[in-house]
């Protein structure tokens, strides 16, 4: 009967670090989705404020009045 325990025991232990792996995988994809979630919402805010920042600022054309022009 003692090697039926033992079996039980190490079954148990196993049990356990299995559980412990399982939750520590589990967080750790969270982490991994939270930081591709960052990421992309960088890179997209990135995006805008260029498409923003280059529309807000006019470039002078070939025919604008900003350039000297003959008289």
């Amino acid at each position: 009967m003692a090697g039926f325990k033992r079996v039980q025991d190490e079954r148990d232990a196993l049990q356990e670090r299995l559980n412990a792996a399982d939750q520590r995988i589990d967080v750790l994809t969270d982490q991994q989705a939270e930081a591709i979630d960052l990421l992309s919402t960088s890179k997209t805010n990135a995006n805008t404020q260029t498409i923003s920042s280059s529309v807000s600022k006019p470039q002078p054309s070939i025919n604008s009045p900003l350039q000297s022009q003959p008289l």
